[in-house]
């Protein structure tokens, strides 16, 4: 290999390694969703230039980004669409069109569609070997940005939404490109969440025939008539609500590790937290404490029944995220009981998640399908 060739093999590394670490900042970033500057969000050269070139005026330039940006203003627009009586007024679609009014009818797809085929590529983002990844991404934020400027030509000629969506409450709508960063981050929040909450309550329930046969007898007994079995009274279910706190507790959410700063010295453990330390932890560990649920790896949806057991696994959109577990789990247990399905072909192994930010099946997983029984 001649120097020329591998100066150009390592300037072509050197650009993809850069491009990877740009799109993590601005999209899968813990911060990603709020806005800000967008040099800010990539470099600490933004705050360098006021703190050492501007003479420490960083400090002055809050007052500027609260005014252009309006967190609370835009937080405040948005939080109403995930509030309980919201969800509940659209349970009908919120699995289908509760983002932009619209379906992907990505189920009706091969491929599942490339919101799918993204998620599947996210597991490169740490090694960043961003060729197949970067293509799937941007799949998607064509389709966002297309549903996006959609909503804004409806908004822009008065014509009535069938449903409103997040974008319809802005009368002078933000810039497209703020609702597309929005509407990528909604997608990335709701997808793996609330999937493996509903993958972890149906592996353990078939695993178990007790609790299967349990959870059937309930739904069944509470729905004689299938056809209304709405979020509400399926959340009155003792022990349907037990199993999907039980999966939820083992889905574990994002499992890598989040920073905290700590406000104030302060002692934990025995240990002395000294203010303004960065510590971290994951939900991993939490919804594994012994102490708080003893034989922590084993699924026991019991230890929900108690009167003493009221333990919140909760987030701020946790009304949208259980509307759509109740129903999923509700409906397929109802209608599927022990002896309706063929006995699982995967094991606890298969479910060892991999921390790649959120909680991905570990590589070589086998596939969770569920089939019929033959009569």
């Amino acid at each position: 290999m001649t120097v020329d060739s591998k100066v150009y093999i390592g300037g072509a590394l050197a650009f993809f390694l850069l491009l990877g670490r740009i799109i993590y900042l601005r999209y899968f970033h813990p911060l990603a969703k709020i806005p800000g500057p967008f040099l800010a969000s990539l470099t600490q050269l933004y705050r360098f230039y006021y703190d050492y070139i501007s003479n420490g005026s960083y400090y002055l330039q809050f007052e500027g980004f609260r005014a252009k940006y309006e967190h609370r203003q835009y937080r405040a627009i948005l939080n109403p669409f995930f509030s309980r009586r919201s969800v509940l007024a659209q349970e009908g679609i919120v699995r289908e069109k509760y983002m932009f009014g619209a379906p992907w009818n990505s189920l009706d797809r091969e491929d599942l569609g490339g919101w799918f085929n993204m998620l599947a590529r996210t597991t490169v983002v740490p090694m960043m070997k961003l060729t197949p990844f970067v293509s799937g991404m941007m799949d998607m934020l064509e389709a966002i940005e297309k549903d996006v400027e959609k909503v804004v030509d409806q908004v822009r000629h008065g014509i009535e939404p069938e449903k409103d969506t997040i974008y319809h409450t802005h009368q002078t709508p933000p810039t497209v490109q703020l609702m597309v960063d929005e509407g990528f981050g909604f997608l990335g929040a709701a997808s793996e969440t609330a999937g493996n909450a509903m993958t972890m309550c149906a592996f353990y329930t078939l695993r178990d025939a007790t609790v299967h046969a349990a959870l059937h007898k309930e739904l069944l007994e509470a729905f004689p008539d299938p056809t209304n079995m709405d979020f509400l009274a399926l959340e009155k279910l003792p022990y349907l609500t037990a199993v999907v706190k039980e999966g939820t507790r083992l889905s574990y959410g994002v499992l890598h590790p989040l920073p905290r700063v700590v406000p104030e010295t302060t002692v934990f453990n025995g240990h002395i937290l000294e203010k303004g330390v960065t510590v971290s932890m994951c939900s991993w560990l939490l919804h594994r404490d012994p102490t708080a649920f003893p034989n922590p790896t084993e699924f026991q949806p019991e230890r929900w029944l108690s009167p003493t057991s009221d333990k919140p696994l909760m987030d701020k959109y946790f009304p949208l995220a259980m509307c759509e577990v109740y129903v999923a789990v509700g409906r397929f247990f109802r209608r599927f009981g022990p002896g309706d399905l063929e006995p699982l072909r995967v094991g606890p192994e298969d479910f060892a998640f991999e921390d790649y930010f959120g909680a991905f099946r570990p590589t070589g997983a086998r596939d969770f399908t569920v089939l019929r029984a033959k009569k």
